[in-house]
């Protein structure tokens, strides 16, 4: 339940966030503002989800999932599953799999939050008309022609149109007003989204599942150790009085 509820909140957080960057179509986007409102969040949490994968440490796995499992472990009234839950935790720590138990849960909830943005960006563009420009008072023009351009190359291989020049310089002076550049800066956004934000997050989460998957398949319990040996004692002992079952009358 609370994993549906942080599901629900990605959403709506990530539909929040489009709605924001973009406005109420009264002033025009500034789009490297809106890309770095869209994307800058989730590029730092995929370096530092590689940073951790690589450092191999407690917070291997991501934030979120380490957010979901605590609060998991909070907000359990009984004792009796806080030990499960424990005991699971140090199963999966010592087989290597906590690493892609919570990678999945941290990439699923990150690839909600990127789907609820795009969602947000798809709605909002068909329902409003929106000017884009860039701003900058000391970077010359080229800049932003050579950014606009390197970032659309990879979203144009899908299909994703990408502003000419004329476009992007015209942005530098004011609001684009022509309807085929605004459709292009718009196209130009959605594939940035789409191919830096929610294709990223599909793969990881895929990758990450796939490995807890298998990795679930062969996970055998080490009976050598000292606590199975004393709950083998436990549960099924060596030997038991068991006394007179049916006496005489």
């Amino acid at each position: 339940r609370l994993l549906v509820v942080l599901a629900a909140c990605a959403v709506v957080s990530g539909f929040g966030v489009a709605v924001a960057v973009l406005g109420d179509g009264s002033r025009p986007v500034n789009v490297v503002w809106a890309l770095g409102g869209l994307l800058g969040v989730h590029l730092l949490s995929l370096l530092l989800w590689f940073v951790s994968q690589w450092l191999g440490g407690r917070e291997a796995g991501g934030a979120l999932g380490h957010v979901w499992l605590w609060l998991c472990t909070r907000f359990l009234a009984s004792p009796v599953p806080a030990q499960v839950s424990a005991a699971l935790v140090a199963l999966l720590g010592r087989s290597g799999l906590m690493r892609w138990w919570l990678g999945a849960v941290t990439h699923g909830l990150w690839l909600l939050a990127l789907g609820g943005a795009l969602a947000g960006l798809l709605i909002t563009l068909a329902a409003r008309r929106y000017g884009f420009v860039w701003e900058t008072t000391i970077l010359p023009t080229e800049v932003f022609v050579r950014f606009i351009q390197a970032m659309g190359r990879l979203p144009a291989q899908f299909g994703f149109a990408i502003p000419d020049i004329t476009a992007v310089r015209a942005g530098g002076a004011g609001a684009v007003q022509d309807e085929a550049a605004r459709i292009a800066w718009s196209s130009w956004l959605i594939g940035c989204v789409v191919i830096y934000g929610v294709v990223p997050r599909l793969l990881l989460w895929l990758g990450c599942l796939g490995l807890f998957v298998s990795g679930r398949r062969r996970l055998r319990l080490d009976l050598s150790l000292p606590g199975y040996a004393a709950l083998a004692e436990r549960l099924a002992p060596a030997s038991e009085r068991i006394g007179v079952t049916d006496a005489a009358p």
